[in-house]
């Protein structure tokens, strides 16, 4: 199954297929497999070059006070490690 990309208002550029954007993406941008890493506040997803991709902050306590409105640590914990599965997820597509 493949997804058509629409590049419309980029001139003659057409349009490409999901796939192969994956490909170019995988190979060129973010090479993986793809960590995460805890600090004081958030987890960070890198990718093998150390790149970070994602930061995802969390507070350690949900009392309530926050205005954030921040995820709890476990939610941000459970993100990180599904948004550095997406390598694996994708190269199923490709």
């Amino acid at each position: 199954m493949s997804m058509r990309l629409s590049c419309s208002g980029w001139g003659d550029v057409g349009e490409i297929y999901e796939s192969a954007a994956v490909r170019l993406l995988d190979r060129y941008r973010f090479p993986p497999p793809w960590s995460v890493e805890e600090t004081a506040a958030c987890f960070v997803v890198r990718d093998n070059a150390g790149q970070a991709l994602a930061h995802l902050y969390y507070e350690d306590e949900s009392d309530g006070r926050s205005a954030a409105n921040l995820l709890t640590k476990n939610e941000a914990r459970r993100s990180a490690v599904n948004v550095a599965k997406l390598p694996e997820l994708l190269r199923g597509v490709a």
